[in-house]
């Protein structure tokens, strides 16, 4: 994983671990709560259970997620392409507003920045902030649903499993993504 990844996209092992009520996984435990949905899926392709694993893993199912983002990454999602099957992604990037705020014809105002220097919105009434949405494919040799989930459900493996899942889309998300959202750095 590259760095610029790293500073974007995290999954939160050692968070996911102290939080477990089973001292296991607290992503486990969502995914318990869902499996009954992935069941009914009956899942045909990687891509199915891919998404599935992504969708678990973030929020607003899980919250804080399993996979979080930071810096300009305001959201990631990831869904299955009803054209073609493949998966896509969009992340949604904070970018300055390079003196949008002071055209506009009332006392409008833009991002503030936090102590990190990260984007936030400020506290006021009007505000004038841009969002972009990079939207597009994620390339990747997507792993199958463990073989036997549907006889007989294996936790353990089946954590392991989607972690694996979404380590990869995690990975795919910094090769196809980091790098324009890099981009819009000011």
């Amino acid at each position: 994983m590259s760095t610029a990844t790293e500073a974007l996209w995290s999954i939160d092992e050692d968070g996911d671990r102290a939080r477990a009520s089973d001292r296991f996984s607290r992503y486990g435990a969502y995914l318990d709560a869902r499996l009954p949905e992935l069941l009914e899926m009956e899942v045909r392709t990687p891509e199915e259970w891919v998404e599935w694993c992504w969708q678990v893993a973030t929020p607003p199912v899980m919250s804080p997620g399993y996979v979080g983002w930071s810096g300009p990454v305001e959201s990631t999602s990831c869904w299955r392409s009803c054209a073609d099957g493949r998966l896509v992604a969009a992340v949604v990037v904070r970018v300055p507003s390079a003196g949008l705020a002071a055209r506009l014809p009332r006392p409008w105002q833009g991002w503030s920045r936090d102590r990190t220097g990260a984007l936030v919105e400020p506290r006021a009434a009007c505000t004038a902030l841009v969002r972009v949405t990079l939207e597009g494919p994620l390339d990747g040799d997507w792993p199958m649903a463990p073989a036997g989930l549907f006889d007989r459900v294996d936790r353990h493996g089946l954590v392991v499993a989607a972690k694996g899942a979404v380590a990869g889309v995690v990975d795919a998300l910094g090769r196809h993504f980091a790098p324009a959202v890099e981009a819009l750095r000011p």
